[in-house]
């Protein structure tokens, strides 16, 4: 029968009961002090008295020994108040009535306001049914069994000297002890079992010192933490395949205790365990281009901090780490940089929130010297700057900007696997942001409830991408043995940028499970893998985009193109294919289509069935724009996306006739900008084609593509820019590639300025007006006429995003 003590406490004016119960499922004290390194010099004593067997000696010598050897370091020094009051604190005596909120989900809280856990503390008590659509286990993992209200008693502690603060946290740490035993499995859960150990420690260091801490205390805490130990590296050792931000959270908690907890003889071997299963993370989900596999950058961040903490807590114990550890580390604290766009954010992939990218980079620069992060810290006053047009070419992520100090454009698009964790069914999304106003938006996290929100917030209809006869995208998740770069098409040059990719795994109908919180959803069993979705992205520098995309296959379809407005509404022009935003500032887009057979334009706000038409976060209606097309593939549509100030902006295309024997997309487009021709092959087969331009005369290109742009305002200069180059041929100039090469070209009277955009040298053999071998080096300008080359400044092409007029 337990043995039950009864003490009062006074918090708040309200008398709670103290419980303080022999708790069986810990180790009894001859197991936990045979589990402790009694050969410590400043254990000697201790030894004696377990050797006598008088435990209660044994106990207070210990105390006495933590609290003057203390073991391993930790982030905060061990407290001692200076003085005692009767002061209080609002927060902290909220707690000590056991009231907790989710402080967390600060956007989109699991429960509004206060909850009150109960008179005695249920630690497994949830405020919603099991059948409201925003119940989630997500409480008492993250709200309740994390203990991070427990911090609010140490501030109010370290203010006030109100000891009362003090008897709190103690009642909450034997009833801990005695309503959770490891059979609790909500409590239990590794991720939190590892998160709660901060709190733990922060809350030890801070009343430990007390005089009324007690040995009995100290022994009951100090068993709680052999027993959050040994679960970590028993989950560790017993499941191998497991991955991801779980495992190296419970890695960095189990590494601490291992630093901070010397006294107990299996303190290296957990240091052990986590070091040997951290190195084998890295090595499994950290990709060469540093994103962590997940392709979430807000849990890339928490993975990354995780790391920082076994960093920082080796450090001051004086515990050396690979040097390979350190390395890899500034990888991942680089990588989210390259993610960054012109105002310091990220997009919001994946179950992503808001990151402070440049606040983070500090931490990074405290491992090591690393160019980028000293860069994005100094804002650019320091360090090495990074090109306008950043890609991670594991994560298939590609960031388009028009300059990182011109307050302008960025254009995000996402073309690679989805991720071993946090996966949303959104491959060739599209962000889109100008002069700081995000204007086509991803979702970003919503709580991990089991609501329509929740499913509508993780798939492809909120994704500014395309559905297929109501179907979504489907991709099952899976770990490579080994990651490979995406195989996508890819150029990057002063006048445009270039990226093309498909997806192919199918779609799929989903149904909404209301009785399953974070994925609350079954995938039918009728995947359509007929259809094959090709988009391909041509960034005009610096102004805006056009969006190309191809559905090839067999049948007849519906094709629902999506575009996410972070507007309040839209406006549909008379022709019904032109839509603009009206926003509340002057910041706009226009989104125009150009390949208008069999299309449907719609703009769709606030629909409930299906969900179609919000900002799932904050259940905010907004303008979608679903351009629809009916008919057998292939199909495709051409977006023309144009950000904007103020007055609608002038825009209209023309078809350019193109003679080929292959799927060639040609248009002439004119915009208050300028005047562009584009020509592709819409598959990015090497194809041979010719046309009339009305910028440099007939043409004839074996390539993948080509863009001419004439600016309004440097209208006596062409630029011409080529992806796939093989031969090229207009009224004055001849000249091949033996190899393919990404090229961009202006004339200039009888001598040509040309920019190999690759990543190797590339030989140019001209044949017109002259004959002449060239190398050109990769990221160089030269000027070459029949005499010479030479190297060159770029020149001249389009006023930058904001002097544009």
């Amino acid at each position: 029968m337990k043995n039950k003590v009864l003490v009062l406490i006074f918090c708040m004016g309200v008398c709670l009961p103290y419980k303080i119960y022999s708790h069986d499922w810990l180790p009894s004290d001859s197991l936990f002090f045979s589990s402790l390194r009694l050969d410590i010099p400043d254990m000697l004593n201790v030894r004696n008295s377990v050797e006598k067997g008088d435990y209660s000696a044994a106990k207070f010598l210990l105390l006495q020994y933590k609290r003057l050897a203390g073991g391993g370091k930790w982030f905060m020094e061990p407290f001692v108040a200076e003085r005692l009051s009767d002061e209080t604190d609002i927060a902290a005596d909220s707690v000590c009535m056991h009231y907790i909120y989710d402080d967390i989900n600060l956007k989109r809280p699991y429960v509004e306001g206060r909850v009150y856990m109960g008179e005695h503390f249920d630690w497994l008590f949830n405020p919603r049914e099991s059948g409201d659509p925003n119940y989630t286990v997500e409480w008492t993992y993250s709200c309740v069994s994390r203990i991070n209200f427990l911090n609010k008693l140490v501030v109010a502690y370290k203010k006030t000297g109100n000891e009362k603060y003090l008897e709190k946290w103690r009642w909450f740490m034997y009833d801990f002890a005695k309503d959770n035993p490891l059979t609790v499995k909500p409590i239990w859960r590794t991720l939190d079992t590892a998160i709660r150990i901060r709190t733990w420690l922060n809350t030890y260091l801070t009343f430990r010192n007390s005089a009324r801490f007690t040995a009995e205390d100290n022994t009951l805490y100090l068993k709680l933490i052999y027993e959050h130990a040994e679960h970590l590296k028993n989950t560790l050792l017993r499941d191998f395949e497991r991955t991801g931000n779980h495992v190296t959270t419970e890695c960095a908690a189990l590494f601490t205790m291992g630093c901070v907890f010397q006294e107990f003889a299996k303190a290296e071997e957990w240091r052990t365990v986590a070091m040997n299963r951290y190195v084998d993370e890295i090595k499994k989900v950290v990709p060469p281009d540093g994103l962590q596999a997940e392709l979430s950058p807000s849990y890339h961040y928490g993975v990354v901090a995780t790391y920082k903490q076994l960093y920082d807590i080796a450090k001051i114990n004086d515990i050396r780490l690979p040097e390979s550890f350190t390395s890899r580390l500034l990888d991942m604290y680089r990588a989210p940089v390259l993610l960054m766009d012109q105002w310091g954010d990220h997009v919001r992939t994946n179950d992503s929130s808001l990151k402070k990218i440049k606040e983070i980079s500090k931490e990074g620069l405290k491992i090591g010297y690393d160019p980028v992060l000293a860069w994005v810290v100094s804002d650019g006053k320091e360090g090495e700057e990074l090109p306008s047009t950043t890609f991670l070419n594991y994560a298939g992520f590609y960031m388009m900007r028009s300059g990182w100090r011109d307050n302008g454009m960025f254009l995000f698009f996402r073309g690679g696997p989805q991720g071993i964790g946090h996966v949303e069914q959104e491959k060739l999304q599209i962000v889109l942001k100008a002069w700081g106003k995000t204007l086509l938006f991803d979702p970003g996290k919503y709580p991990y409830d089991q609501s329509d929100w929740r499913r509508f917030s993780i798939n492809t209809p909120s994704h500014n991408t395309i559905i297929v006869d109501g179907k979504w995208q489907y991709r099952k998740k899976v770990i490579p043995e080994k990651f490979s770069p995406v195989d996508n098409l890819f150029c990057t040059t002063p006048l445009f940028d270039y990226v093309s990719s498909s997806y192919t795994d199918g779609y799929v109908t989903n149904v909404y499970n209301p009785k399953k919180s974070y994925q609350p959803q079954i995938w039918m069993n009728d995947r359509d893998t007929t259809v094959t979705h090709t988009r391909n992205v041509l960034y005009l520098k610096p102004y805006y985009a056009l969006i190309i995309d191809q559905l090839e296959g067999s049948g007849e379809h519906v094709f629902d193109a999506h575009f996410h407005l972070d507007a309040p509404t839209a406006a549909l022009n008379s022709d019904g294919h032109y839509v603009h935003s009206v926003r509340n500032d002057s910041v706009q887009i226009g989104i125009y289509a150009i390949d208008k057979e069999n299309l449907q334009t719609e703009i769709i706000q606030g629909q409930d069935t299906p969900l179609l038409g919000w900002y799932p976060i904050e259940h905010r209606a907004i303008p979608t724009v679903r351009f629809r097309k009916k008919q057998e593939t292939p199909a495709s549509f051409a977006t023309f996306l144009y950000p904007y100030k103020n007055v609608s902006p002038m825009f209209s295309t023309e078809n350019i006739d193109v003679r080929s024997e292959y799927m060639i997309w040609g248009q002439r487009i004119f915009t208050d900008e300028e005047t562009a021709e584009v020509v592709l092959d819409k598959r990015n087969n090497l194809s041979a084609f010719s046309f009339q331009s009305v910028l440099i005369g007939n043409l004839d290109i074996v390539g993948k593509g080509v863009v001419i742009r004439q600016s309004k305002v440097y209208a006596d200069l062409v630029s011409v820019g080529i992806w796939g180059a093989s031969d090229y041929q207009d009224k004055m100039f001849a000249f091949r590639f033996p190899d393919l090469t990404d090229v961009v070209l202006q004339q200039n009277g009888d001598s040509i300025i040309a920019f190999n955009a690759g990543e190797k040298e590339s030989r140019m053999l001209i044949r017109k007006p002259f004959k002449k071998e060239v190398i050109l080096e990769p990221g160089e300008w030269v000027v070459i006429s029949e005499a010479k080359e030479e190297k060159n400044v770029q020149p001249l092409m389009f006023p930058l995003f904001n002097e544009r007029k």
